[in-house]
């Protein structure tokens, strides 16, 4: 089976309590390795492969296990994508991701230095451990910073998660004091999925708990809509991307009908 991005919550758990994060407060939760072994067992070839958290460096031991299921399986992955707030490293975290880095075609390693992370940085008096590690990082697999987008341009959050209570006289405060804008605005996200025999099409987002969620959704709502049916744990993911399209086209037709 061909998959063309598959999104997995390595963790829920993270270092930092950032005023922004739309997954809500961190749970001390990582994801089960027979979880990742049944989620990779009938995959043959990748298009990107994401790890999210929380902070995913937290879990090393399923990113170790993951190079190893790649790498004995001979799955064709063509790129490998990793967020991290620069909080966590250690050797065996550069060895790890060095050892990812070689089983992809690609390998995008990124440290988010937005306002928020910065703050917190500040808060718990990290910043020069950050910049250090950002330096080792760099200098052994290569990492790249993003920082908010440019002043004149607005940053959307989602009303979803911890961002729900950042009221708008806290983001007129970020603004006069930082010149950044941020907007918060509801947004249903939804999984536009489809398949092609063995190719499946759209994002493929597996919770830490191996259901099939929503992307840009909190964790309150990913645990209210956990189903057996739709979880790695009880069921093939062919069968249960397949199932998963197959209701949404019923829902539409009920709707249009």
């Amino acid at each position: 089976m061909h998959i063309d991005r598959l999104y997995l919550q390595v963790t829920r758990n993270c270092t930092l309590n950032c005023e922004h994060c739309l997954k809500g407060d961190k749970e001390h939760k990582n994801m089960f390795i027979d979880t990742l072994k049944n989620i990779l067992l009938d995959i043959d070839s990748i298009d990107t492969l994401l790890l999210t958290g929380g902070e995913p460096l937290l879990n090393i031991d399923l990113i170790e296990e993951l190079v190893k299921i790649i790498n004995s399986k001979g799955i064709d992955v063509r790129t490998v994508g990793i967020v991290t707030n620069g909080t966590v490293l250690s050797d065996r975290h550069i060895d790890a991701l060095t050892a990812l880095k070689d089983s992809c075609q690609y390998f995008k390693f990124h440290m988010s230095s937005d306002l928020f992370h910065r703050m917190e940085w500040d808060r718990l008096d990290l910043t020069e451990r950050i910049e250090d590690n950002y330096d080792k990082y760099n200098s052994t697999i290569g990492i790249d910073k993003f920082l908010d987008d440019d002043r004149f341009k607005s940053i959307v959050l989602f009303n979803k998660g911890r961002a729900k209570k950042l009221s708008t006289s806290r983001l007129d405060e970020l603004k006069k004091k930082y010149y950044v804008y941020y907007k918060v605005k509801d947004e249903e996200a939804t999984n536009e999925l489809s398949y092609d025999g063995d190719n499946i099409f759209g994002k493929i987002c597996i919770d830490v708990n191996g259901n099939l969620v929503d992307f840009s959704v909190s964790y309150e709502e990913e645990d209210m809509c956990s189903n057996e049916g739709f979880n790695i744990n009880y069921n093939l993911l062919r069968d249960i991307i397949y199932d998963y399209i197959d209701s949404k086209n019923k829902n539409k037709k009920k709707i249009l009908f």
